[in-house]
């Protein structure tokens, strides 16, 4: 017979701990639960702390009746599959995805992996799941349908430069949900007459050169398509915006304190917590593809008025008083 080597045999380990996911576990019995982030540790912090709290309020008690392990692909997306098999051999039960990216990471790493989404484009309408009250497969949690929400901001930005026929909008090259998001812009720019010129980018670098490109066109505006490595540089993108002159509304309520002049979003926070009923139901035993998949129902207006002086740009009476937070 002939004998397998070291590293052959690592290997083989590697892929049964990954394909089987449910029956990982720590030495001392507590499930692991992994969470995939496309961002940063330090951009992440706040979201990683609110999936705690759920946790907590489902009885889950980290350390006691749960263990939380993290992984960080720095805004690379290519690093998002082998950190997914990380947190399998880590000896997680199930993977918390925070954006489409890293729901399509886990799925082609771990194809039978259940998977708490939360936060995604339409998951539908990406095909990552059949519907959203009975999801089928191994995948459940909180969407953001993201059609509806983008169409409203476009409205707002029209609403701060109203003289502008052209809009430009900013991608992450490597989402998923990029069809469903173009198709939404398309939509929103024939209802309100204004062309809007879509740029896809992946590195911080890539990003300011499309603003650049942007003030060139010119553009009235910039619309940033929510994405968690635009949160990760969120400081720099939006001073670079700010060079260039040019109005900015996001998805992101964290963007209106780094310089965006309006966000329309919902509690990224709030979904986080709620992810923990979603892990807690999973544990003890229930299928994911059986639980409904929910959505946001509050959304927050934010203004910058700081921003918005830089820019010499007034704010309509009429939007500053649908506001939920004007930052002076």
């Amino acid at each position: 017979m002939k004998r397998m080597s070291r590293r052959a045999l690592a290997l083989v380990l590697l892929v049964i701990v990954a394909s089987e996911p449910a029956f990982a576990q720590r030495p001392d019995g507590v499930p692991i639960v992994g969470a995939l982030f496309l961002g940063s540790e330090e951009s992440e912090a706040r979201r990683l702390e609110a999936l705690r709290d759920g946790l907590r309020s489902n009885g889950l008690i980290e350390g006691v009746a749960v263990h939380l392990v993290a992984r960080y692909a720095d805004s690379d997306a290519d690093r998002l599959v082998p950190l997914a098999r990380e947190l399998a051999a880590a000896g997680s039960r199930l993977i918390v995805t925070i954006g489409t990216t890293s729901v399509r990471a886990v799925q082609t790493a771990l194809p039978g992996m259940p998977i708490v989404m939360n936060g995604s484009a339409d998951p539908v309408e990406t095909g990552i799941v059949r519907s959203l009250s009975r999801p089928g497969g191994k995948i459940t949690g909180i969407s953001i349908l993201g059609s509806g929400l983008i169409g409203k901001r476009v409205e707002i930005l029209k609403e701060l430069v109203p003289t502008a026929k052209t809009f430009a909008a900013l991608l992450h090259s490597a989402n998923p949900g990029n069809e469903v998001f173009r198709q939404a812009l398309a939509t929103a720019a024939q209802a309100l007459q204004v062309e809007i010129q879509v740029r896809e980018t992946r590195t911080l670098e890539e990003i300011t050169a499309a603003l650049a490109w942007a003030a060139r066109l010119p553009a009235g505006g910039v619309l940033l398509i929510e994405d968690p490595t635009f949160l990760q540089y969120r400081e720099a993108i939006f001073r670079a915006a700010l060079a260039e002159r040019l109005p900015t509304v996001s998805g992101n309520v964290g963007f209106a304190n780094a310089g965006a002049l309006a966000v329309y979003a919902p509690d990224s926070l709030a979904i986080s917590r709620e992810s923990g009923r979603y892990i807690a139901a999973i544990l003890r035993g229930a299928d994911p593809g059986e639980l409904a998949i929910a959505q946001p129902t509050k959304f927050s207006l934010v203004i910058n008025l700081k921003t918005a002086k830089a820019l010499g740009l007034t704010v309509p009476p009429s939007l500053l008083i649908r506001a939920d937070e004007v930052i002076e």
